[in-house]
């Protein structure tokens, strides 16, 4: 009978090499974490006269598209195809974050701390800015994008006192969810010196 021995040592790399292949097999899967934003108010906002101590105003409503009531992040690929970011979040509606922000802005512009939110039921108010938001997102030219109809209304007289479109643009990283939130917030803000500078011209024209 003839015998063979083997030498184990001579299988141990191969033996090595079966056991990290059976360990990747059986590890935990990597997880990309799900992030979540709000927009932020611009606290470099100020008055760039005398201010609107005594003015009220309330803010709202502003109208959205329906595909940005979903949490998840849009972007335009292409001008009919929006896609929904699968990780990146808003932590809340964006409509009210926007509004909420929005009205934030205006206030420093305008210099008054008397601006209120719609719905604002019995509170007398002088003027109301309202408006529709036509595009709040990404595009495929690596732009964040706000296009929105804005109006100023004076509350007693029910006077439209200024309506305008705003199409308003900054370039940015759309892989980089940090830089897009930032840049959304930015575009609030240029909403919201726009608006308040407006208010702002249209005051001082009718106190002449």
């Amino acid at each position: 009978m003839i015998r063979i021995t083997m030498d184990p040592r001579r299988f141990a790399p191969a033996l090595l090499a079966v056991f990290a292949a059976g360990c990747s097999l059986f590890s935990a899967p990597t997880v990309t974490p799900t992030r979540y934003y709000v927009l932020a108010s611009d606290r470099g906002l100020g008055v760039g006269g005398s201010a609107l101590t005594e003015a009220s105003l309330g803010v709202g409503p502003f109208t959205f598209p329906s595909y940005l009531a979903r949490p998840q992040m849009a972007s335009r690929r292409q001008p009919n195809q929006i896609v929904f970011s699968r990780y990146n979040r808003w932590a809340e509606p964006v409509k009210s974050g926007f509004q909420r922000v929005l009205a934030e802005n205006i206030g420093r512009v305008v210099g008054t701390s008397q601006v209120v939110l719609f719905p604002w039921y019995q509170i007398p108010l002088e003027y109301q800015v309202k408006g529709e938001v036509l595009r709040f997102e990404t595009n495929e030219d690596g732009e964040v994008v706000l296009e929105c109809i804005w109006t100023i209304m004076r509350l007693a007289q029910r006077d439209y006192l200024v309506t305008r479109h705003a199409d308003l643009r900054r370039g940015v990283n759309p892989d980089d969810p940090d830089e897009v939130t930032a840049a959304l917030s930015q575009l609030v803000s240029d909403l919201g010196r726009q608006i308040g500078e407006a208010l702002r011209a249209e005051t001082a024209i009718r106190r002449r």
